[in-house]
């Protein structure tokens, strides 16, 4: 972590041009939004979840009647729910740290690749705007000559040798996020998949009492939900590091054969697996499967 961290700090050094440091802040503004909503959501759920078992109590404060709704009297009760709380507000505390931490160093390699891919789009536009041409005739236009030019074209290899380091930096970042994160991430969709399935049986268990059916229904939908946010970033990464389209834009067909060669290294390197939401797909099928296996059981 100390060293993604640092790697992050090295890329606010590297991406250091206006446009670059612009699309970094953009990330970084929609990310803190993005973790806010995230804990907010799981610490309101995780309120009303941890309410149900005390609304007797509160009902009674809020609307009293003649006699004291029933509830629970086993021995020791309140001492054990006071620990059950304890428990889960530290459990999902650790669980919001650990999800937005990943989801920012997430966002944060999508940037660096939406940086990147901007760089190369507009490159040919970028590199003739600083020509000795321009500079003459005070245009935004150019033609097929001005491109041809050999200093040109030298510009746009220079160009290209640039956006092929920071690609490189950004590879090596997603790799490193992935070797630190992935025996967690495994283990939490590990957990994510047997929750969801007890939770289908405990639904399933509880038809008749009202309140424990709807309490277990939003467990269950709450886990989706957290499944749901852990793999989309995941998905965006992916999308961002094979995105192809930033290269038709370009004006490739103009590059040099040796600025081809680099461009064709570039898309050639940009793939990466992260926990996207083929996974999705995968733990909610797997989910149905135990929960079917544990009801024949059953």
């Amino acid at each position: 972590v100390r060293n993604l961290f640092s790697l992050m700090e090295y890329h606010w050094k590297v991406f250091n041009n206006f446009t670059d440091v612009k699309i970094l802040e953009n990330y970084v503004i929609f990310t803190r939004k993005v973790v806010v909503f995230y804990a907010t959501y799981v610490y309101v759920s995780t309120s009303l979840y941890l309410i149900m078992p005390m609304t007797p109590q509160i009902m009674d404060l809020v609307m009293p009647l003649n006699e004291s709704r029933p509830r629970k009297s086993e021995k020791y009760y309140y001492f054990i729910l006071f620990h059950s709380y304890v428990a889960i507000v530290t459990l999902m505390s650790i669980v919001v740290c650990v999800d937005t931490t990943y989801i920012a160093y997430l966002k944060h390699g999508c940037s660096l690749f939406a940086a990147i891919g901007h760089r190369l789009e507009h490159i040919v536009t970028r590199e003739f705007s600083q020509t000795s041409y321009l500079k003459r005739n005070k245009e935004r236009t150019y033609d097929m000559e001005d491109i041809d030019d050999i200093d040109f074209k030298e510009r746009i290899f220079r160009e290209l040798i640039i956006c092929l380091k920071k690609h490189q930096l950004a590879l090596e970042y997603t790799h490193i996020l992935e070797s630190s994160f992935m025996l967690s991430t495994g283990i939490q969709l590990a957990c994510n998949m047997l929750a969801m399935s007890l939770s289908l049986i405990q639904v399933v268990s509880n038809l008749d009492d009202i309140k424990d059916s709807i309490r277990y229904s939003c467990m269950c939908l709450g886990e989706f939900f957290h499944l749901l946010c852990m793999s989309l970033p995941g998905q965006r990464l992916m999308d961002h590091s094979i995105n192809k389209s930033f290269s038709c834009r370009s004006h490739w067909y103009t590059f040099s054969l040796k600025s081809k060669k680099l461009l064709w290294i570039l898309l050639y390197r940009s793939t990466l697996y992260v926990n996207h939401r083929e996974n999705i797909h995968n733990i909610v099928q797997s989910a149905m499967s135990y929960y079917m296996t544990f009801s024949s059981l059953k």
